[in-house]
């Protein structure tokens, strides 16, 4: 039985360092850089519960990983709240591939998600080995999270390197998270949103394995932003948030952010689109992202699976697409 040939365990400090060395293949190859992400992500993070990390050792050796860290979702108005478990982080150690572990942490982290009295949990990054295997465990697919790419890889302009000139827009390498929240928050939300206060989005920028820039229209910063990252290895560039008043403040920022990234790749997630965001992003060259791994049964989504623990009153429907109003500033995947 495979809890005769392993040891589950919920996550320890004195774990951490084993943790940072098993997450060399997923985080970054720097034990220390882990170290930095773990305490960040699931020990800093602002939102109202606990972290949820299981860990699977064979013997003495931690041979796998799997984690939930808390999220927190507005509806409404920025009054109404659900906290929210978001799997991620699995690494399992290749010569115990196909033993069943997968399967076993995640059960794991349910029932620990519902002793906690989350009513459900989320999964935004799946790999496509992740996602098949988590819809055979009972996951719903709510909604597709299609990524639009536009540029190459790696090209000679960048974002973080040389600068072109960017006309009704201040770009910069650091941000007023007040200003910035009011930027974000300058419409309201058209379903369940994360939240975007200035205490989790100054959490979220100090996100060790990546670098931030923040556009702001120049003459009006509180009146919209878009934000991009990228890894600190270096690699594409992707938006992890973009609001405006209007349609045509959204216009200035994105041109504004292409006309410095030149050349170089930049993707954004594609959330419930207006007409005039399509069509905006298709003009300007974005295309759709293939992200399948190779696999034809693979659609990046938003997965969502209840732990058996009742939902607040009054609550919306977590397995309603309609409800969504997603964006990379909630998710951990790129």
């Amino acid at each position: 039985m495979l809890e005769d040939a392993y040891r589950f365990e919920r996550f320890h400090p004195r774990h951490a360092e084993k943790v940072a060395h098993l997450q060399r293949g997923l985080w970054s190859p720097d034990p220390q850089l882990n170290r930095d992400y773990l305490r960040w992500k699931y020990f800093e993070n602002p939102c109202d519960a606990p972290p949820l990390i299981r860990l699977a050792f064979h013997g003495d050796e931690l041979v796998a990983m799997r984690g939930m860290y808390a999220s927190q979702w507005e509806w409404d108005s920025s009054e109404r709240a659900l906290t929210l478990p978001v799997a991620g982080d699995t690494v399992i150690r290749e010569d115990h591939w196909s033993r069943g572990l997968f399967r076993a942490l995640t059960a794991h982290l349910l029932e620990d998600a519902a002793e906690a009295g989350h009513p459900a949990a989320l999964s935004l990054s799946a790999s496509p080995a992740t996602a098949l295997r988590s819809l055979r465990m009972g996951w719903k697919k709510v909604g597709p999270l299609p990524m639009l790419r536009r540029g190459g890889w790696r090209r000679a302009q960048s974002l973080f390197g040389a600068l072109l000139p960017a006309p009704g827009v201040r770009i910069r390498d650091a941000v007023d998270v007040d200003t910035l929240a009011e930027a974000l928050t300058a419409l309201p939300a058209r379903g369940l949103r994360h939240r975007r206060d200035p205490d989790f989005l100054s959490w979220r920028f100090r996100n060790p394995l990546f670098r931030y820039r923040f556009c702001q229209l120049r003459e009006a910063p509180r009146a919209g932003a878009l934000v991009v990252q990228r890894a600190r290895a270096g690699g594409r560039q992707t938006i992890v948030a973009w609001q405006a008043r209007d349609e045509a403040g959204e216009r200035i920022l994105l041109e504004g952010m292409l006309r410095r990234c030149g050349a170089d790749s930049l993707g954004v997630l594609v959330g419930p689109l207006t007409r005039d965001r399509s069509s905006l992003l298709g003009r300007r060259g974005f295309t759709l992202e293939d992200r399948s791994g190779g696999s034809r049964r693979f659609e990046p989504a938003l997965l969502v699976v209840g732990t058996g623990r009742p939902s607040a009153p009054g609550s919306p429907d977590l397995f309603d697409p309609a409800c969504w109003d997603l964006q990379l500033l909630g998710s951990d995947g790129v």
